[in-house]
């Protein structure tokens, strides 16, 4: 049904002509989805997006590459797609009441989404751009500038490093797309094919994306989300005074959780007049906040905001308490970015540090496994949990997280062979603990260890066989991935966090 009209003031390039400070109406007529059966009315709903890893991976190559970064809008992109089945929308009785046949998708429908991605895919690949089998909605194109100029009459202006070779990246995120390329003609091209095909392209610099801010200069890429950290402390200011404030200030933390320690479900209400007392606190939408901060940038709060989660449904005032402590700890520093540099000598080769928290849940005695990959200088891949069975050593917890972090280091091998930058030597691995390094590189069998199979077997076939990986001893001092498994103090997590998010020495004052 369309949304009542409203008036706002037009922004910068809004109005038409329109003299500034007038007033606009906006009017949308939006379908009823809900009233949509399946089956009947739909069939695909699935609309594709880049993931965050792949995100960080682009402009971890924007720093390392020193390409020219910019982002696309469609404005209005569902009604470009013709839609596949037959709808008809009955319109609301002050527009006459007449039923009308869709030829298009329009907002509301369950399937706009879908056609959309859909109808975006096969025209990014019909110019030519090779899409990811691995990440669906990340595009490749690497061409040489003859051959461009042949088809399309855009001249050469890459720098000679290139060789005459002309790279775009592109990830899609439904109508929102971050493009990546060593020459403005390309980027200019690529505008105009854009332009085009739908009917209205916004096109600016990066400076914004999926409420981040991003920051390129010469050889340096940052982002953070300042802006959204400081709304949800903001949000939440209220209980901080309440819960957290000495003479009606905010208490401020160094660390988002008091070190080595670790929730519980004995701290969880033991009756429903508890239960019931606590009700009034909204801690699923504090840690719903948290856990976008932590999965987006904030990858210093990952273990602290993972541990307070798995209380989403039955939490205490501790659990509560633990949940606001972490916004303590935001408020000291809600601007912190993470920051890719240029200088390596081979800038898109990526390395791993793991690590494993032995029996550190104290209600299930399973141990947490982190893991962490840096490319150029700060992380693009981050993952911390707890492992589904119990270990019942320190090297069988972290055999368990050596497997995981194998899998994610073939993920992102093949995100990086996707954008073009196949990794010919095996990618290295940092463990700590010896026995679990020697137990991947062998078929050991021992009364001890034989029952681990699967983990095992799967990163010493990587290991040994496909030499996709190589685990090596990482000390614990250096190993930064320590900081996924547990709340450490503050000059350990301070040194750590330098190392996966990138030093702030290196912004510019």
């Amino acid at each position: 049904m369309p949304q009542a009209p409203h008036s706002g003031k037009a922004g910068p390039g809004e109005g038409h002509g329109r003299e500034a400070g007038k007033f606009r109406h906006k009017f949308r007529l939006v379908a009823m989805g809900f009233t949509q059966r399946a089956g009947l009315d739909y069939f695909e709903t699935h609309a594709g997006v880049i993931s965050i890893t792949v995100v960080r991976m682009i402009l971890s190559a924007i720093a390392a590459l020193d390409l020219k970064a910019c982002q696309f809008d469609i404005g209005t992109a569902f009604l470009e797609c013709e839609l596949d089945e037959d709808i008809y929308m009955r319109l609301p009785d002050y527009l006459g009441g007449k039923i009308w046949k869709l030829n298009r998708a329009i907002y509301g429908l369950k399937q706009s989404g879908h056609l959309f991605v859909k109808l975006l895919n096969h025209f990014l690949r019909e110019l030519g751009f090779k899409q990811s089998q691995t990440e669906p909605q990340l595009f490749t194109l690497i061409t040489k500038f003859d051959e461009v100029d042949a088809a399309e009459g855009i001249k050469s202006d890459v720098d000679a490093k290139w060789n005459g070779w002309g790279y775009m990246l592109i990830g899609a995120y439904i109508d929102d797309i971050l493009c990546a390329s060593n020459s403005q003609n390309l980027t200019t091209w690529l505008r105009c094919e854009l332009e085009n095909k739908f009917s209205k392209i916004k096109h600016s610099d990066l400076r914004w994306l999926l409420g981040m801010n991003i920051k390129v200069q010469p050889g340096l890429v940052s982002m953070d989300q300042e802006l959204y950290c400081i709304n949800v402390i903001e949000r939440f200011r209220d209980y901080l005074m309440e819960f957290c404030s000495v003479n009606g200030k905010i208490k401020t933390r160094k660390t988002p959780a008091e070190a080595h320690t670790v929730l519980s479900k004995a701290d969880c209400p033991k009756t429903p007049a508890e239960a019931k007392s606590l009700s009034r606190l909204p801690y699923a939408e504090l840690i719903g906040c948290l856990l976008f901060l932590s999965n987006q940038t904030r990858v210093d709060i990952s273990v602290a905001v993972n541990d307070c989660a798995r209380f989403m449904s039955n939490f205490g005032l501790v659990h509560w308490l633990a949940g606001l402590r972490i916004l303590q700890y935001l408020i000291l520093n809600p601007k912190r970015p993470v920051i890719w540099v240029a200088g390596s000598k081979n800038p898109m080769t990526i390395i791993f540090h793991v690590d494993a928290s032995f029996a550190s849940c104290p209600d299930t005695a399973r141990s947490r496994y982190g893991l962490l990959g840096l490319l150029n200088g700060a992380f693009v891949c981050a993952k911390t949990g707890i492992l589904k069975n119990v270990r019942t050593s320190s090297m069988d917890a972290e055999t368990g997280a050596l497997a995981q972090c194998s899998m994610q280091a073939i993920i992102v091998r093949r995100y990086l062979a996707d954008m073009g930058f196949p990794q010919c030597e095996p990618t290295p691995i940092g463990e700590d603990n010896n026995a679990a390094l020697l137990f991947s590189q062998g078929p050991v069998a021992s009364k001890r260890s034989r029952h681990i199979h699967v983990d095992h077997h799967f990163t010493r076939e990587q290991q040994v066989e496909f030499k996709t990986i190589r685990v090596y001893r990482e000390p614990g001092v250096s190993n930064f991935a320590d900081d996924m498994t547990k709340n450490n103090t503050f000059d350990v997590k301070d040194r750590h966090t330098t190392i996966s998010m990138g030093s702030p020495t290196l912004l510019p004052r």
